[in-house]
């Protein structure tokens, strides 16, 4: 699809996304190719402790990471359909609903906290 628009009309397309606060299309672009080809450089890390007294490991974006992610999410993700059985990361749904499709079941696939 890419080798068929010109570079105006890929410049357009990329700014549309609403990513960053420029207009200037050689910075937005250098910037989104450093994010994401700079991973080490753009997450902050540190330990806190859990209740159990052991460390959780936090990996905080940059700050301009965080912006990107943000108008990812609202730029674009906000206005996907979900599937009926996504419950992560929607408005107004809680652990106890996510929770709730799996009581009484057999098997339960856990991947996360292992």
């Amino acid at each position: 699809m890419w080798q068929h628009l010109t570079d105006d009309a890929y410049n357009e397309f990329l700014l549309s996304f609403n990513l960053l606060k420029t207009k200037d299309t050689k910075r937005y672009k250098n910037t989104l190719y450093y994010l994401s080809n700079n991973i080490d450089g753009n997450y902050i890390e540190y330990e806190i402790p859990k209740k159990n007294g052991k460390f959780r490991t936090i990996y905080e974006p940059s700050k301009i990471l965080k912006l990107v992610q943000r108008n990812i999410l609202h730029n674009i993700l906000e206005e996907k359909r979900l599937s009926k059985y996504a419950k992560a990361y929607q408005k107004n749904i809680s652990l106890i609903d996510n929770a709730l499709p799996h009581i009484n079941k057999k098997l339960i696939l856990k991947k996360d906290g292992i």
